[in-house]
């Protein structure tokens, strides 16, 4: 679920494509996700198609917010002056803001895959004769489906927690110590949560 994990922050609970059905590029679609992450490693956006994809997958308010987002964004990079790296505070902040959201995926994650291989393992592997170790892997599937489902009331539970994104410009979040505090983060957040959900076992074991 890690894999899955990565990319879900700031993912809206829901959206509507108002346009005509078209066939969206998978890129575009994982775009449409990442227009809300903080900045991370990400596939290029460089295919004509996928671009219209992920305009046409927005809203007219979320398109307007691109374009005046995008004006802003070009306009800072065209300033060639040597530009400042994040302060200290700032980097805290970048780190709080994405170790939050991935406690919750941690969590989930682990407490899911416990029970659901604890089922499988007890009722269903009993029936079909599988393994444990098959009975994890249907638990782990299980976990990755309800993680993808509960991914966008975990990112609205965590914006509600009113953490403000540090005001830091297009250069300075493509600086490596800001990638890299945002990589601690998420790091930091998934060992916390998953840790934590690990507490069914202690139920499980008793059993």
């Amino acid at each position: 679920m890690f894999s899955a994990c990565l990319w879900r922050i700031s993912l809206p609970v829901s959206f509507k494509v108002t346009t005509p059905r078209v066939r969206v590029c998978p890129i575009a679609y994982q775009q449409k996700k990442r227009l809300y992450q903080y900045r991370g490693v990400r596939e290029p956006l460089d295919d004509p198609r996928c671009a219209r994809d992920l305009v046409l997958s927005l809203r007219p308010s979320e398109r307007v917010m691109l374009h005046h987002k995008l004006q802003q964004v070009l306009a800072q990079s065209k300033d060639h002056h040597e530009e400042e790296a994040p302060t200290r505070a700032v980097l805290r902040k970048i780190v709080l803001n994405n170790t939050i959201p991935f406690v919750g995926f941690g969590f989930l994650d682990n407490v899911i895959m416990i029970l659901a291989g604890d089922y499988f393992d007890s009722h269903i592997g009993a029936l079909l004769g599988i393994s444990t170790m098959a009975a994890a892997a249907w638990g782990n599937l299980v976990s990755d489906v309800f993680g993808l489902a509960l991914a966008g009331y975990i990112e609205g539970f965590a914006a509600k927690l009113g953490l403000a994104s540090p005001d830091i410009t297009p250069k300075q979040s493509d600086m490596l110590v800001t990638r890299t505090a945002a990589a601690i983060g998420r790091t930091i957040g998934i060992v916390i949560g998953c840790v934590i959900g690990m507490f069914p076992l202690l139920f499980l074991s008793s059993q």
